[in-house]
């Protein structure tokens, strides 16, 4: 036994005074010497962070579980869930409806068959991690990408929105400007908006026309001729069909004197 001891383990060992002990009485030195200050929270918070990995084995998970909840003093039905929630997400609902009374149980009847199962990889995360390799590092930042944007802007040639000229910008622009209406390529000598323009402006004529009742009156006049009788007949534009019976003389002499 001694020739494992390490540190102040070793020390210990070495400053005893008498090495002529049973097992029993080792355990009991030990254990007075270097006693146990872990508390029962910490190895609960263990035993609870404890998660099956792709990079091991469902047995060596199990038991590494299985020793945290003897620690926990945990047994039965509830080291069952703390087993199950150890497990990868796509394989807990699988486990829960697993009928066992026992760890044990369901190591044997259902655990030990995934013995080198891996956590199935979902089509959107591999399409997400796929999008972020493509993606430039420095595009995440904010104040990358700021920066990225302002390179981009200063490699483009300078445009002038107000002559459409490249070279220069519009604060630097030497085309005249004129003073009244703010705009380039004229002066405020031929500006069409200015008080003093020398340019003739158009000048506005009014037409007014007059008009007479009489020309609509005559518009609903006709001449007709009635037994032989030339007549001016009034025209009635809500009927399709306009009819004076020979023997009405008083609508026929109305007629005559029009």
């Amino acid at each position: 036994m001694q020739i494992r001891l390490r540190g102040s383990a070793r020390d210990w060992y070495d400053d005893l005074d008498n090495y002529d002990l049973t097992w029993e009485e080792w355990k009991d030195a030990l254990e007075t010497a270097f006693p146990r200050s872990t508390d029962f929270v910490d190895i609960l918070e263990t035993m609870l962070a404890r998660k099956k990995t792709d990079s091991e084995t469902m047995t060596k998970y199990f038991h590494d579980k299985i020793s945290l909840l003897k620690k926990c003093n945990i047994n039965g039905e509830s080291a069952i869930s703390c087993i199950i929630r150890g497990l990868p997400v796509e394989i807990r609902a699988n486990a829960k409806a697993y009928k066992c009374e026992t760890p044990q149980q369901l190591y044997y009847g259902y655990l030990s068959s995934l013995e080198n199962y891996k956590q199935v990889e979902t089509t959107k995360s591999r399409q997400e991690e796929a999008n972020n390799s493509m993606r430039p590092t420095s595009v995440w930042k904010r104040g990358a990408n700021i920066a990225l944007k302002s390179k981009e802007n200063d490699v483009l040639p300078k445009k002038c929105y107000a002559c459409r000229r490249q070279g220069h910008e519009a604060k630097d622009c030497r085309v005249p400007r004129c003073e009244v209406c703010h705009r380039p390529g004229h002066t405020i000598a031929n500006c069409w908006f200015a008080a003093g323009s020398t340019q003739q402006q158009p000048q506005k004529v009014y037409n007014v026309l007059f008009t007479t009742y009489n020309i609509y009156i005559d518009l609903y006049k006709k001449a007709v001729v009635i037994n032989g009788h030339n007549l001016i007949a009034y025209i009635d534009t809500g009927s399709k069909l306009n009819i004076l019976t020979a023997s009405d003389k008083s609508k026929e002499h109305k007629f005559s004197h029009f």
